[in-house]
C-alpha cells in the first residue's frame, strides 16, 4: 500500500533520532485523501519519503491520527527506533500530549497510537511549522493526483 518516493537521498539510520513528518491532503468524507510521510536526521538530510492513499473520513483530526498510526506501522516494520513524529495539526497533537479525546473513534485511534509508541525505544511527538512547502505536504498532495491519475511508477527523481 505504501509507495517509496525515489530520488530521495537516502542516509546512514544512526541510533539518533529521526524526524518524521506526516500529512494528509483533502478531507472530504468518503473520498480518497492523501498522506505524506518524510524522515530526516538531526542533520536535515532526507531519509526516506512515502505516499499513501486512505479513505478519508471527513474530519481533520481523525485523518491526521490514522496518518500518524499508518505511519508509525511503516516505521516499526522499517526498524527504526528513535523517532520524532511531527505533525501541522495542533489539535492531534494536543490530543496525543494530553490524552484528550472527545468520542470513542478519537480514543481507539489514541490507543493504537500510545501502543505503537511502545514498541520504540523513543517515540514523541511535535509540531510542523507553519510552512506548506514541505516535503511531506507535497507528497500528500501528490499522492490524491497519482490517485487520480491512476496507477504510479517508482522512477520518480
Amino acid at each position: 500500500r505504501w509507495s517509496l518516493v525515489t530520488g530521495v537521498q537516502t542516509c546512514a539510520l544512526p541510533i539518533y533520532l529521526l524526524n518524521i513528518s506526516v500529512e494528509v491532503g483533502q478531507h472530504v468524507e468518503g473520498q480518497n485523501m492523501g498522506i505524506g510521510v518524510a524522515a530526516q536526521n538531526n542533520w536535515n538530510q532526507k531519509c526516506e519519503a512515502w505516499i499513501l492513499n486512505e479513505r478519508s473520513t471527513g474530519s481533520a483530526v481523525q485523518d491526521n491520527l490514522l496518518a500518524i498510526k499508518l505511519a508509525l506501522y511503516k516505521l516499526k516494520e522499517k526498524g527504526w527506533q528513535h523517532i520524532k513524529i511531527r505533525t501541522s495539526c495542533i489539535q492531534v497533537l494536543n490530543i496525543i500530549r494530553y490524552q484528550a479525546f472527545s468520542n470513542l473513534k478519537l480514543a481507539t485511534h489514541l490507543e493504537d497510537i500510545k501502543d505503537l509508541c511502545s514498541m520504540f525505544r523513543k517515540c514523541s511527538f511535535d509540531r510542523l511549522p507553519g510552512d506548506r512547502d514541505r516535503l511531506s505536504a507535497k507528497l500528500s498532495r501528490l499522492a490524491i493526483l497519482l490517485l487520480w491519475w491512476g496507477t504510479w511508477s517508482s522512477s520518480v527523481a
